[in-house]
């Protein structure tokens, strides 16, 4: 795996979103982490989160016209 910097087009909206209210959790534990690795972290966590755990989104299926 690349260990890359995220950069703002890399991040999707949902990410971004997520991954500031995962860095509003983290930060009572992880206070001495410098705010840039604090929003790299959670950016990454949001993005794993997002892709494993929220269930697919999937398009109703069209029916084949009978007659």
């Amino acid at each position: 795996m690349v260990n890359r910097k995220l950069t703002e087009q890399d991040v999707p909206d949902r990410v971004r979103a997520l991954a500031l209210d995962i860095a509003h959790r983290l930060r009572p534990v992880c206070a001495n982490m410098p705010d840039e690795d604090m929003l790299e972290l959670s950016t990454r966590v949001a993005a794993v989160e997002l892709q494993y755990f929220e269930p697919p989104t999937h398009r109703p299926r069209r029916r084949a016209a009978h007659g």
